[in-house]
């Protein structure tokens, strides 16, 4: 016997008050927003889709706390986490201010396994062997579908590497830490924190950031002065796909409860 699916709903979390804000007025501006001891939460459902959006707070702790609060609580199909990131390094020199990155390989770049920071902490900080083991990858289909978004708006598109610390990202020496690779290379303060609580939840992951700066001594200013377009970006992108893969998902659930 078959009986109607459970719809989908899709959980988002993003870290800064300014990229709750940008998105939630693309994904669900209707929505009433309840503030929380620790977060900002909107749920809503837009086009038979069930958004819930947790402003976690920066930070790989805060992250992973929040993506905890919006499984257990929302129990969400798939988890996108949107917002912003620093572009470290463009290959072929395409990418711009409020183009959207696609998470393709994810991991945490300043996990200490060496000791306290020194004047030589590159050489007492085992980062190598972090880069290469500590990594996560996102969900394929849903990898694959926001890479087929070929037009998502007047913004580029593009896989990347993303490396994930809390530390804030603004100089040469940070950069020289991240290997290089054939794709584009960002940074962020989230993503690696958000992948790690999907993975061991066995709940579908995708990271989408807008590119608000490029990790140099301006980042501050240039976050702040682009962080409500390359948010709004991302929220675009991340609509687009859920529209793409929605007849997907609802004839995979309808299956599941044969």
């Amino acid at each position: 016997m078959t009986t109607s699916a459970k719809p989908l709903t899709v959980g988002i979390v993003v870290a800064m008050r300014q990229e709750f804000d940008a998105i939630r007025q693309v994904v669900m501006p209707d929505a009433p927003v309840e503030v929380h001891q620790y977060s900002q939460v909107a749920a809503a459902r837009e086009s038979g889709v069930g958004y819930v959006i947790i402003q976690s707070g920066v930070g790989t702790t805060n992250a992973a706390i929040g993506t905890c609060d919006l499984l257990h609580c929302y129990r969400p199909h798939w988890v996108l986490n949107l917002g912003t990131a620093a572009l470290i390094s463009d290959p072929d020199s395409s990418l711009s201010v409020a183009d959207v990155l696609v998470g393709e390989h994810h991991c945490q770049w300043d996990l200490d396994l060496g000791g306290p920071i020194t004047p030589e902490w590159g050489g007492k900080r085992s980062f190598v062997d972090v880069l290469q083991t500590n990594c996560l990858y996102p969900d394929a289909g849903l990898l694959q579908g926001a890479l087929a978004l070929s037009e998502p708006g007047n913004f580029r598109l593009a896989p990347a590497h993303f490396f994930t610390g809390n530390s804030f990202f603004v100089s040469d020496a940070q950069h020289n830490v991240l290997p290089a690779t054939a794709a584009p290379v960002a940074v962020d303060m989230e993503s690696f924190a958000v992948a790690q609580v999907c993975a061991r939840k066995q709940v579908p992951f995708l990271c989408i950031r807008g590119i608000t700066d490029t990790g140099t001594a301006s980042a501050n200013q240039d976050f702040y002065a682009n962080v409500r377009a390359a948010s709004r970006a991302a929220a675009t992108v991340a609509q687009k796909l859920v529209q793409l893969l929605l007849p997907k998902e609802e004839q995979a659930n309808a299956e599941i409860q044969h």
